[in-house]
């Protein structure tokens, strides 16, 4: 009974990586809407709220305090503060903007942590969604699918070019103490990725 049930659910995350891919399919290259409320990322439209919670500087962010949920994200907040390449970032903290993704054949809404402009080395301006994890669930390869599809997307439009930053808490902490730009950053995630030790436990 319990490996009938194991299947099933295999069968059921196939299914939704099946139901997202074919969803973010497209042969087109024209405009498409930027699948957020509000519609432009405009920081101008966020109302003052009060936050108790932990607190970073925020020099380069939309307001002067930054709201983080945890000790990761102030140290991600602070790292963007201080990182060579970023021009400015936003906490998408009651700003609403999310990414649809679907599980078990239903839509559901993905809000990433960070929204970050960054210099590139040609000098063009590149915008990243950007989430740091702690703990792994099983959904997490859904979102981070329809977010990289969603950059993909965007990228083909007059929004310029997007990309994707997805980093799970330790292998972000190690990055963070040696990286001093985005571009660090990604190289070094990047090459955690490869090395064949490195592991992340999902928990289902």
């Amino acid at each position: 009974m319990a490996r009938k049930l194991q299947r099933e659910g295999y069968r059921l995350q196939a299914r939704d990586v099946l139901e997202n891919a074919v969803r973010g399919a497209s042969g087109s290259t024209g405009s498409v809407p930027i699948l957020a409320t509000p519609g432009w990322l405009d920081s101008a439209l966020l109302r003052r709220f009060q936050w108790t919670g932990i607190l970073a500087e925020g020099k380069k962010a939309h307001t002067n305090k930054v709201p983080c949920h945890t000790d990761l994200e102030r140290k991600f907040s602070d790292f963007l503060d201080g990182a060579k390449d970023v021009l400015r970032y936003l906490k998408n903290e009651r700003f609403g903007f999310s990414v649809t993704y679907y599980e078990h054949n239903r839509p559901r809404q993905f809000y990433p942590d960070f929204i970050a402009a960054v210099r590139e080395q040609d000098g063009k301006e590149t915008m990243w969604l950007a989430e740091t994890k702690g703990e792994m669930r099983t959904n997490v390869l859904l979102k981070n699918g329809a977010a990289q599809a969603w950059c993909e997307k965007m990228s083909t439009t007059k929004y310029g070019h997007w990309r994707y930053l997805f980093a799970q808490q330790l292998k972000l902490e190690k990055a963070l103490k040696v990286a001093s730009t985005i571009a660090d950053l990604v190289s070094i995630l990047s090459a955690q990725e490869r090395s064949p030790h490195e592991t992340e436990k999902i928990v289902r």
